[in-house]
C-alpha cells in the first residue's frame, strides 16, 4: 500500500503544514529575529514550508513557496488541539523558491533543487532520512526573485508505539468508525517517554470534502512524548462534519517564523503506516 500511504502523507502533511501554528520549543534566531505573526483570514501572503518526513522505508522531502497567496483560512484552538477550516481549493499564488535547500544532520546529506518551472519535485525514498531524537539543520540559499535565505536547526521527534488507538491492519476492514460526540484517547510507549525536546506526539484529523465547493477540515492535537497519553477532546471532535476522513498519529516538530516577508514552516516528522499491523493512521468515518 506504499503508493496510497504516499499519497495521503503528502495532502496531510501538506495541509497540516500550511494550517498550524507555531510549535512549541526553543525559536531559531537564525531564521527569524522578529516575533511570530500568524496569518489571519483574509491575508496575502508570502508564504513557505518544508517537510521532512521520515520512515525506514516511505520517506518523504516536500517544499513549496507562493508569493502572494490569499490565506482564507480560519483557526481555533480547543484545549491541545487547532482546528482549520480552508476552501478545498486555498493557498494558491504564484509559484516561487528558495534556491538550493539542503538538510544536513540526518544519516545522509540531502538537497533539493528547483527544477525547471521554479519549483521543487516531491521526493520519495525508501530509506530513513534521520534517527528520532537528534538534530538536524535545513538550510536554504535565497533567491532574490523569491524566498529569502533561511535556516533553522530542529530537534527530530522521537520514536514512540501507538498503544492507542487501533488501527485498521488491512485494506480489507472497513474505515474506523470515530464518534464525534466522545473523546478519543491516544496513548503511546518507547522512546518516546524519555523524550524533552521540542518534538510532539501529534495527531491529525482531515475531512475529505465530496463538493469541491465545501470547505476541509484539519483537526491537529500535539502532546509531550513523555506524558505517554493525550485526548483529544469532544468539543473539538464535535465540530468536525460527518463524513470520510483520515486520522494519523505521528511524530513531528515544527518551527514557524517569519523572514523578511515571508511566513515560513519547517518540519521534521516521522511518516505514519496505513494498513498494516501496528499502523498508526487509517481512513475513518466521521459519525
Amino acid at each position: 500500500m506504499k503508493t496510497l500511504t504516499q499519497a495521503l502523507l503528502t495532502a496531510t502533511l501538506t495541509l497540516a503544514a500550511m494550517g498550524c501554528g507555531a510549535q512549541e520549543g526553543t525559536p531559531e534566531t537564525s531564521i527569524a529575529q522578529s516575533a511570530l505573526n500568524e496569518p489571519q483570514p483574509g491575508d496575502v501572503l508570502d508564504m513557505g514550508s518544508v517537510v521532512v518526513s521520515s520512515s525506514p522505508n516511505d520517506s518523504m522531502l516536500f517544499a513549496d513557496f507562493q508569493k502572494d497567496a490569499p490565506w482564507d483560512c480560519s483557526t481555533e484552538d480547543i484545549g491541545p488541539c487547532e482546528l482549520s477550516r480552508c476552501p478545498t481549493a486555498y493557498g494558491v499564488g504564484t509559484p516561487t523558491n528558495a534556491g538550493k535547500i539542503t538538510i544536513t544532520g540526518g544519516l545522509s546529506a540531502l538537497e533539493m533543487i528547483p527544477n525547471e518551472s521554479g519549483t521543487y519535485d516531491m521526493q520519495f525514498l525508501d530509506r530513513a532520512l534521520f534517527t528520532p531524537g537528534t538534530r538536524v539543520h535545513i538550510r536554504a540559499e535565497g533567491n532574490p526573485q523569491g524566498a529569502p535565505r533561511f535556516h533553522v536547526g530542529l530537534w527530530t521527534p522521537p520514536a514512540f508505539d501507538l498503544l492507542a488507538p487501533t488501527f485498521p491492519a488491512s485494506p480489507e476492514e472497513p474505515p474506523m468508525s470515530v464518534a464525534r460526540s466522545a473523546a478519543i484517547d491516544v496513548q503511546w510507549g518507547g522512546a518516546a517517554l524519555s523524550y524533552h525536546r521540542q518534538g510532539r506526539i501529534r495527531t491529525v484529523i482531515q475531512t475529505f470534502p465530496m463538493d469541491p465547493s465545501e470547505d476541509t477540515y484539519t483537526l491537529v492535537c500535539k502532546f509531550k512524548p513523555h506524558q505517554g497519553a493525550g485526548q483529544i477532546p469532544a468539543e473539538a471532535l464535535s465540530r468536525l462534519p460527518a463524513g470520510p476522513g483520515i486520522f494519523t498519529v505521528d511524530g513531528a516538530t515544527e518551527i514557524s517564523r517569519n523572514r523578511r516577508g515571508w511566513y515560513l514552516q519547517t518540519w521534521a516528522a516521522l511518516a505514519f503506516t496505513m494498513m498494516e499491523p501496528g499502523a498508526t493512521g487509517g481512513m475513518i468515518e466521521l459519525e
